[in-house]
């Protein structure tokens, strides 16, 4: 069972204990041992320890301890009982001590061939690595045949000095039986770390500055516009650890060119690497060449089906009017590194008839990428390690540099970001800092899908005290928390925040914007309202308060609550009558079917006369339910993946994606009002800008977050990933839609008497629109 995490999808998490006696401890397992999972306990005999977890449970699941003669000892059954459903059995355990090691699930595995057979390929082990809010590694033995026969199955992973739990077990998606037996989670050797020079923080030189942003440009020139053999089988991470200490130590631009040139070479033998003031030499067309290839990227290639990169080949012979190269040399296109040393690079690498690149190098085949997905973080690598940041740092940088789709719009000064951030990651006290210094460059695309995830996330409570921001100003809002008394005010409701732990609320505020800066106005002040009692659970905060007659009061609070209990929709049901045929709909709740229910209704009370979609926050459903209000073709905003071949954005072309949705039948005839909010952001705008541009209803509340498109993931070693919208949203004439969103047809903001009061003005306004 596969579930969705941070906007990419990821197996889900599971629970596992070796001697506990029940699901909530955990045991810590010396290094060189093995651990056993649990089949039974001793008050359950012959049943599955409750360690286990099962995703896609239900009364076609058959799940048990076989004891029976024959079956090798204690034995587990997974019996899928429908074709096409996914199962998950897992568990999950602490990883620290396995950090810094190899480690294998192995287990003897047999499908039951009197009954119907498991398809190889559908079934398996697996086991990964996850931090807070994602995973790292993963790897499994899906491949492997299965049959009537027991056969032993293995799979391994480095633990990375980052994870923080270790997940394994197994799924299956198709209809039959699996047998497991002696399965074991063990260390099999030690990952050797790799030393990391000046392991410290300390400001840059203004040298090695200079070198390092001349080594960051190269990266991103060479690892995205390069398309040699040697540089495609790169293991970027490693090279730059690699070369960051000796790039940083250059005395000149001649010594700088020449350390990147070795650096280089064997990744990009056509590269040359000169002083400024130099002319390059002339590079002509091997005689071996028989093709032409570069790069082409439809968006950052990192964990999304939206996105891929492909090399493209040419051949020379029917495209040479075409091409980079004539029979008397090769173009060659100069890029500043920095103000002293240029990178000379060809449009294009050139091929043999077995389409391998020449001129080949002896490159250094302990950096290439493993084999095994998602290898490409490491276990020798940790925000805490100086080198780590700056490595990091480039690649994040690069990213952004050549992908981000709204450089026409955001305008960004890209070499003055750079050396900020090398700056800040040199300088930084540990990967914590890290996480803030790459927060503060993301923010500068001012995108409400732009975050950081990092491998020591903690901030994640909040006091029993909700702020609204009213003009700016942060005003406590008059909410129940779940679970708090009906009259509890910690602090008073309409009561100014002046200031937290003695800090000036404009100071933290201030801090709030370089970190967390927002596509629209209306979103930013919701980031406010949230990050701005925010900090680890069950920490004190101290709060600093002007009562609504201007009396200053102290008072300390203990952040209690989850930040997600602070949920801006109704307190309505997912699905609800309201009166007269006007029903409730929150569509981050409800699901297609209560939907499809609901337009189901017809005749006494239940008639179905109007329909309060609230989308004030995320959608649980696609936006097909629409297709049943419109009698013509509902097109979708135009979404635009970003196709880059060149270096710096250069000639970007665009690759258009579109979708219509039919109408569909019967047509319905109620009448329709939708609430928005600054938390309507995604695929919720995807939905309204139909809404919208069709006329389907009335849009009551305030603008949305004006951030559309499938986001990009870059994942970084030490546990950290960046996420920022890799595509460009357009509103469905073609213009633009992101820093606009959707504009309210009735705008109903966040006065002062509406925050304190507790009602829901913008429910209210919609219920005034039916003459309620």
């Amino acid at each position: 069972m596969i579930k969705k995490f941070f906007g990419f999808s990821t197996a889900i998490l599971l629970v596992v204990t070796t001697h506990a006696t029940n699901a909530a401890t955990v045991d810590y397992v010396p290094t060189n041992q093995t651990l056993t999972p649990r089949f039974d306990t001793a008050s359950r005999p012959g049943q599955l320890h409750n360690a286990w977890q099962v995703e896609g449970k239900s009364t076609s699941i058959s799940l048990q301890v076989d004891t029976r003669a024959g079956n090798k000892g204690r034995v587990l059954l997974l019996h899928n009982r429908v074709a096409s459903q996914s199962i998950t059995l897992s568990q999950q355990i602490d990883a620290r001590p396995w950090r810094g090691k190899i480690v294998e699930i192995c287990g003897d595995i047999k499908v039951d061939t009197k009954a119907d057979v498991i398809l190889p390929g559908k079934s398996g082990l697996w086991i990964r690595t996850d931090i807070i809010g994602g995973s790292l590694r993963l790897a499994g033995t899906y491949q492997l045949p299965l049959s009537g026969n027991w056969q032993r199955a293995c799979a391994s992973i480095a633990v990375d000095r980052a994870a923080n739990q270790l997940s394994f077990g197994t799924d299956s998606d198709s209809k039959g039986k699996i047998w497991f037996a002696n399965l074991h989670v063990r260390e099999t050797a030690n990952v050797a770390r790799s030393r990391i020079d000046d392991p410290g923080s300390r400001a840059l030189t203004a040298g090695e500055l200079q070198n390092l942003h001349a080594l960051a440009k190269a990266v991103g020139y060479i690892r995205y516009f390069h398309a040699s053999d040697a540089a495609t089988k790169l293991h970027w991470s490693k090279f730059i650890q690699k070369a960051v200490p000796v790039v940083a130590a250059a005395q000149s631009a001649k010594e700088l060119a020449q350390i990147l040139q070795h650096l280089f070479e064997p990744y990009a033998p056509d590269a040359q690497w000169l002083e400024q003031a130099l002319t390059p030499k002339e590079m002509q067309r091997p005689d071996a060449a028989s093709y032409q290839l570069k790069w082409v990227h439809y968006g950052l290639a990192q964990r999304s089906d939206f996105y891929h990169s492909e090399r493209v080949y040419e051949t020379l012979d029917t495209n040479v009017n075409n091409s980079a190269s004539t029979k008397h040399g090769v173009q060659l296109n100069q890029f500043a590194l920095n103000k002293q040393v240029s990178l000379w690079m060809p449009a294009m690498v050139f091929a043999d008839q077995a389409k391998k690149t020449i001129p080949v190098t002896q490159a250094d085949s302990s950096l290439n990428l493993p084999d095994l997905p998602l290898q490409d973080i490491e276990p020798d690598f940790s925000g805490n390690d100086r080198i780590t940041r700056l490595g990091n740092a480039m690649q994040a940088w690069n990213a952004l540099r050549h992908f981000y789709p709204y450089n026409d719009i955001i305008e960004i000064a890209w070499d003055k970001e750079l050396d900020k951030l090398l700056q800040s990651a040199s300088s930084d006290q540990d990967e914590k800092a890290f996480t803030h210094t790459l927060m503060r460059f993301v923010s500068v695309l001012r995108d409400s899908h732009a975050r950081i995830t990092g491998p020591r996330e903690q901030d994640t409570h909040v006091p029993r005290v909700k702020i609204k921001m009213v003009n700016g100003v942060p005003i406590v809002a008059n909410f129940r928390f779940p679970g708090a008394p009906d009259a509890e005010q910690l602090i008073p409701f309409g009561s100014e925040i002046i200031a937290l732990n003695d800090q000036a609320v404009g100071q933290r505020l201030a801090v709030i914007l370089e970190e967390n800066a927002a596509a629209t106005a209306t979103s930013q002040a919701g980031i406010f309202g949230v990050e701005l009692l925010l900090g680890p659970k069950n920490s004190r905060l101290s709060v600093r308060y002007k009562d609504m007659e201007g009396r200053e009061h102290d008072k300390m609070l203990v952040r209690d609550a989850d930040v997600t209990t602070l949920n801006e929709s109704s307190s309505l049901k997912k699905v609800q009558h309201l009166d007269k045929g006007i029903w409730y709909v929150n569509v981050d709740e409800a699901s297609e079917t209560d939907i499809d229910q609901l337009l189901a209704k017809s005749g006494g009370t239940n008639v179905v006369r109007g329909i309060i979609f609230d989308v004030r926050d995320y959608v649980n459903v696609s936006s097909s339910f629409l297709k049943y209000f419109s009698k013509a073709p509902l097109i979708w905003p135009l979404f635009n993946i970003p196709v880059v071949s060149k270096p710096d954005q250069v000639d970007m072309l665009w690759k258009a994606y579109r979708a219509q949705i039919q109408p569909g039948q019967p047509h319905r005839t109620a009448k329709l009002v939708f609430l928005i909010s600054e938390k309507t952001v995604s695929a919720a705008e995807t939905l309204m800008s139909m809404v919208e541009y069709h006329k389907l209803g009335a849009i009551v509340g305030t603008e949305t977050a004006g951030s559309n498109g499938n986001i990009s993931v870059l994942p970084l070693p030490g546990g950290y990933k960046v996420f920022w919208t890799g595509m460009q949203a357009l509103k469905q004439d073609g213009s633009r839609f992101h820093g606009i969103g959707i504009i309210p047809t009735v705008r109903i903001g966040d006065s002062f008497a509406d925050v304190i009061s507790g009602r829901d003005v913008v429910l209210e306004k919609a219920l005034q629109l039916f003459g309620q």
